[in-house]
């Protein structure tokens, strides 16, 4: 069984990482920022990360709710329902701009079922 001291050192590799993941969720959203028809195929291959990097940031999530778990000390713990909420609004941003860029023959998105390959997300289609 993990002690306190590992379980403690153990989170902040995972705050460490989930940091990196929010960041580059965050590049995402500043470079659809400037979304044009003629950038809009390049923005594609961002959207196709945003879709791993988000399956990571939940994942990352649900460690640190575990490991959460495992701490008696509250100011110990770390952020969970904030983060998530920030990270969210984000993607959600994101996906908005480029869902409404379709009515301009930008792309569209629909909603995939699972499989190994994709754990959620969506897959773009062009218009």
């Amino acid at each position: 069984m993990p002690t306190p001291e590992d379980i403690l050192t153990e989170l902040e590799g995972l705050r460490i990482k989930r940091e990196s993941l929010f960041a580059r969720i965050q590049n995402v959203l500043d470079s659809s920022r400037t979304l044009t028809s003629e950038n809009v195929r390049l923005f594609r291959l961002r959207i196709d990360k945003l879709v791993e990097l988000e399956a990571r940031f939940e994942g990352i999530q649900e460690q640190i709710i575990d490991r959460n778990s495992q701490i008696k000390v509250a100011a110990d713990k770390l952020e969970v329902l904030n983060v998530q909420k920030a990270c969210d609004n984000i993607i959600y941003e994101v996906r908005g701009k480029y869902v409404h860029g379709s009515d301009s023959k930008y792309a569209r998105f629909e909603r995939y079922q699972f499989s190994p390959k994709h754990v959620h997300g969506y897959q773009i289609l062009s218009t």
